[in-house]
């Protein structure tokens, strides 16, 4: 009940009739918690009123009868004036339903998960994406990003024998699958899902020592090693392109999106102090890998 009564007398006599068909009754009327309790002599309840259900009815002499149901059937005759009162603040008082409750309760339930969904919407798109994306279909998408003409980073640079020294790296990581040279002018490290590297013509040039490639492969490896190029791929797009990737429908991805898988941008390789250099190669080999998109 929304409001406590203060019962000034929780008891009284009245004559309880079952219906018309039935004798009339003497019983005990008591108030219970959110009930109207009838007991016959032998203390047992003969009938249990919700006080929302109860009807009061004044007849043209005066007396005063209470039902439980709309049509009169059953009904509960008192001639005590102050318990009369009291029940009819009672009846009177609005009441609220558990069923009530348990509607806001889920609405409340139902707005805070809906909320939580809205702010992780994405976070909850890009788990999805990673974890239906099979190996191999990665390679295929940025392998037409590469070779698409609105690719920014140039042509891919083949030379044999510049090839054949950066394969013989690959086969010393685990989840290096492939090393690839671009012709653009800009210093990059792209480390791609799949185990694809992509380093500039820029990248290679700008680096004298040969151990410092080793060390970049390495950060690499540890990067594919947990997925993270997948799912900065993925936390890269839109919504809307999560959505239509996952829902299988084609996509033109942008070829820009290359500059967000950048090595400098793996933070959580960054705390990264000690590295373990699986390979070297020699001074002579490095410079004809440089010389993969300038053949001498």
């Amino acid at each position: 009940m929304s409001q406590e009564i203060e019962y000034t007398k929780f008891e009284t006599f009245g004559v309880w009739q079952e219906s018309s068909e039935k004798p009339e009754e003497q019983v005990v009327v008591s108030f219970g918690k959110s009930t109207l309790l009838l007991r016959d002599i032998n203390e047992s309840i003969v009938a249990q009123w919700s006080f929302p259900s109860i009807s009061v009815n004044t007849l043209p002499d005066g007396q005063v009868t209470f039902s439980p149901d709309e049509d009169g059937i059953e009904k509960l005759t008192i001639s005590d004036e102050e318990m009369i009162e009291q029940l009819k603040k009672v009846i009177q008082a609005p009441t609220y339903d558990h069923k009530n409750f348990r509607t806001i309760f889920f609405i409340i339930i139902s707005l805070f998960v809906t909320l939580f969904l809205l702010l992780n919407s994405k976070n909850i798109l890009i788990g999805i994406a990673t974890s239906i994306t099979p190996n191999g279909k990665t390679s295929i998408i940025f392998e037409k990003l590469i070779e698409s003409k609105d690719n920014p980073l140039g042509r891919k640079c083949i030379i044999p024998e510049g090839q054949k020294i950066l394969d013989q790296l690959v086969e010393k990581y685990n989840n290096i699958n492939d090393i690839i040279i671009l012709s653009s002018t800009e210093n990059k490290f792209f480390v791609l899902p799949d185990g694809q590297i992509i380093l500039t013509k820029k990248f290679i040039s700008d680096i004298k020592d040969p151990l410092e490639i080793s060390e970049f492969l390495f950060l690499a490896d540890k990067a594919n090693q947990i997925n993270i190029p997948l799912k900065t791929f993925f936390s890269s797009q839109s919504i809307l392109s999560l959505l239509k990737y996952i829902s299988g429908t084609s996509i033109d991805w942008d070829p820009k999106i290359l500059n967000e898988l950048t090595i400098q941008k793996i933070d959580t390789l960054k705390e990264i102090k000690s590295f373990k250099i699986p390979t070297q190669i020699s001074g002579l080999e490095w410079v004809m890998v440089q010389n993969m998109c300038n053949p001498i």
